[in-house]
């Protein structure tokens, strides 16, 4: 260096050095949330019949027994599952009203005394809530399944729902 001034080399190296880092951080968030399941909030939207699994096991979960249960699974700060709050609080009032025939069991990706703060801070009460077992891989949060007593699928959208597809949820539960 002379008068202050960076050489050619010096100066490339900065650049590479900082576009190194660029590529570092931009995988790592890429990576972290994508392990979190979390679905891109600027396409809110539901895809429906998503091929999940054909059964749940209903026994494994603890799940509690319903001719319906609306298994949701979430992530406490996921965007979609946030502005999907109202709607949770509609499912079980939806379940509530077909007095045991219905239930609506919400399931973690991580912990329940992670996730318990966020029931709290919005109200809801749900029949029940688990943490989703590894093997039942979710293609993002949230993902809502609509089982039988037997643990068969009879629906499942992943992502937010729209006003007709929570219709179609209700109806299923009623």
């Amino acid at each position: 260096m002379t008068n202050g001034t960076k050489s050619n080399w010096s100066k490339a190296s900065d650049i590479v050095f900082i576009s190194s880092c660029i590529v570092v951080v931009t995988v790592l968030v890429l990576k972290y949330t994508r392990s979190q399941g979390v679905v891109d909030p600027n396409k809110p939207l539901a895809k429906e019949g998503i091929a999940l699994t054909n059964k749940i096991p209903i026994e494994t979960l603890g799940l509690p027994v319903a001719q319906k249960t609306a298994l949701v699974v979430i992530v406490a700060d996921c965007i979609c599952c946030l502005r999907s709050v109202t709607f949770y609080a509609r499912l079980m009032e939806v379940s509530r009203a077909a007095r045991g025939k219905a239930r609506v069991v919400f399931a973690c990706l991580t912990s329940i005394e992670k996730t318990a703060p966020f029931f709290k801070q919005h109200g809801l009460n749900p029949d029940a809530v688990v943490v989703l077992p590894q093997e039942l891989r979710v293609p993002g949060t949230p993902t809502l399944l609509v089982i039988d007593q037997n643990g068969t699928v009879i629906n499942s959208w992943a992502g937010q729902l729209s006003p007709d597809q929570e219709l179609k949820v209700n109806r299923l539960l009623q």
